[in-house]
């Protein structure tokens, strides 16, 4: 399996690596990991891969922790969409984003919608 292989250990290592990266204190690389990472997903798995929707939701993730807020929220507005059509309104990995959009919102001092 090379690095292009879509069960590849290569792109679930860089996945724990950003997980583990922002949470050992080093948020502030975790966006930059994900960020790379998440082009990587794109190509090998397609957009609607649920491990591309989990990358894209620690790209969200990272850069809310990291201090932009607004655009963390952006990201999960984003998201949410594809992972309802993907995923359903159950599952959770949804029902994190809709966690996220309530927490960044509330962290903007916005009224939560709906």
């Amino acid at each position: 399996m090379g690095p292009n292989h879509p069960a590849g250990w290569l792109l679930i290592a860089r996945g724990n690596m950003v997980t583990w990266t922002g949470l050992i204190d080093e948020a502030q690389d975790a966006p930059d990991l994900a960020n790379e990472l998440l082009p990587d997903r794109l190509r090998v798995l397609g957009a609607d891969h649920p491990d591309t929707l989990i990358t894209r939701g620690q790209v969200a993730n990272w850069t809310g922790r990291t201090g932009d807020v607004l655009k963390a929220l952006a990201l999960c507005k984003e998201l949410i969409a594809d992972q309802l059509r993907v995923l359903g309104p159950h599952h959770p990995d949804t029902v994190d984003t809709r966690f996220g959009i309530a927490y960044w919102t509330k962290r903007l001092g916005e009224p939560p919608e709906g």
